[in-house]
């Protein structure tokens, strides 16, 4: 089978249910359920969180909640100044294109007529840059921060990885990161904070890539 080429140094795949359309002045927000189970089979579901730019045709405004859909995009950033000062980056995830969640009938054997059987729930992240900072954020997580470029912009992306293996890295390295969104809701009395981030799952630098 030829492979297909790459598209992009910056790439987002989530399949799932729609859980919730917000209109904003600029955007609607959404948020897609993505079903999974954990290794001992209990429920992981995520609930990523995506924004559909209104001055682009993304296709959102064809889909309403519960629907099954496929949505590409790309991880895309913003420079902000805290009060102190200091400079830190907001990224979140861009649609590029919102879909139908295709049938594996249609999609893997070219039979139309039933939508029983969709594409597997996925949320995948896939990232070519420079190494930009590496950072141990606590005794188990490190955080590396690149450069990846996607339509000619530059997006400052950070992404938590588990594996110290990455210490080896170096700023300046170009590396490619295969990778989920992960996401956590803590409850703190009344108050409810909602995390997501970028979570590798494989890093390699692109003279390992090239020596496979």
């Amino acid at each position: 089978m030829e492979m297909e080429k790459k598209q992009s140094d910056n790439m987002v795949l989530i399949i799932g249910k729609i859980q919730s359309i917000y209109p904003k002045e600029h955007s609607k927000i959404v948020t897609i359920r993505v079903a999974a189970r954990g290794p001992k089979g209990a429920a992981a579901t995520t609930y990523p969180k995506v924004y559909c730019m209104n001055s682009e045709n993304t296709g959102i405004d064809n889909f309403f909640v519960e629907d099954s859909v496929q949505i590409t995009g790309h991880i895309s950033n913003s420079r902000k100044v805290r009060p102190n000062g200091s400079v830190f980056f907001s990224q979140g995830i861009i649609v590029d294109k919102i879909e139908k969640n295709e049938s594996l009938f249609q999609s893997k054997l070219g039979v139309d007529g039933w939508d029983g059987i969709g594409m597997q729930p996925a949320s995948l992240v896939y990232l070519h840059g420079k190494v930009e900072k590496i950072v141990q954020t606590n005794a188990k997580a490190i955080e590396i921060r690149l450069n990846a470029v996607q339509a000619g912009h530059n997006n400052h992306v950070s992404v938590t990885t588990f594996d110290r293996n990455v210490l080896m890295i170096a700023p300046g390295d170009t590396v490619s990161i295969w990778g989920r969104v992960s996401t956590k809701r803590v409850v703190n009395g009344e108050i409810k904070r909602y995390y997501q981030n970028i979570v590798a799952q494989k890093i390699e630098k692109d003279e390992e890539l090239l020596k496979a």
